[in-house]
C-alpha cells in the first residue's frame, strides 16, 4: 500500500514517472497527512519526530564554500583560467547588484562578447579574403548597379566582351602583364 501512496504523492513530477526515475521516498507512508492522521504507532511517532528533527539545518549549514570549491575543482585548469576574469568581476558586482542580477550579467557577458567576436571575425574574413583571380577560394560579393534609364544624365550603354564576365579583376591586374617573359 505504501508504494501506491508514494506514486500519487503531491509535488512529484509526472514526467519523471514515465521514465522510471522517481526520487527515493524517505518519508515512507508518512508523506501523506491522511496516513499520519489515520493513526501512527509509538515507533512511527518516534521515527517521524526524529525525521523532522533531521530536516532542521545546523548553524553551519548550508555550506556554500565547500560547494564552490568542489565545483571549481571539477573544472579543468584551462576552463578555470578563461573563467577567472569574469568570476573575479562577478564577485565584485554581487554586493552592489545582488546575486541574481550579477549572475545574469555573468551568464550573458561571455555570450554577447562571443557573438560580437563572431560578427567581427566574419566581417574581417569576408573583407580581407575576397575572391579574385589570384586564388581559388574566398568570398565573392555581388553588388547591383544603380538603376539607369534612358533620359537620365548617368545613362550609358556598356558593351561587354565575353571575356568580361567572371574575370574577378583579371583585366585590372598589375602583375604578369608581359607573357613573353614567363
Amino acid at each position: 500500500m505504501a508504494e501506491n501512496l508514494v506514486k500519487i504523492r503531491k509535488g512529484t513530477n509526472p514526467a519523471r514517472n514515465a521514465t522510471g526515475n522517481n526520487p527515493m521516498a524517505i518519508e515512507g507512508r508518512m508523506a501523506l497527512e491522511n496516513e499520519r492522521m489515520a493513526g501512527m504507532t509509538t515507533d512511527e511517532r518516534a521515527w517521524r519526530k526524529q525525521w523532522l528533527k533531521d530536516q532542521e539545518l545546523t548553524p553551519r549549514e548550508p555550506v556554500f564554500d565547500a560547494e564552490v570549491k568542489m565545483q571549481q575543482n571539477l573544472k579543468n585548469p584551462i576552463r578555470r583560467m578563461y573563467n577567472a576574469p569574469l568570476d573575479w568581476f562577478f564577485k565584485k558586482l554581487v554586493p552592489t547588484m545582488g546575486y541574481s542580477r550579477a549572475a545574469a550579467l555573468r551568464w550573458w557577458t561571455p555570450r554577447i562578447a562571443l557573438f560580437h567576436f563572431a560578427i567581427y571575425a566574419g566581417y574581417y574574413h569576408i573583407k580581407y579574403n575576397s575572391s579574385d583571380w589570384t586564388k581559388r577560394g574566398g568570398w565573392y560579393v555581388y553588388t547591383s548597379r544603380a538603376n539607369q534609364f534612358p533620359g537620365m544624365a548617368s545613362y550609358k550603354v556598356e558593351t561587354k566582351e565575353p571575356s568580361d564576365y567572371a574575370d574577378k579583376g583579371f583585366k585590372n591586374r598589375s602583375v604578369l602583364l608581359d607573357y613573353s617573359k614567363i
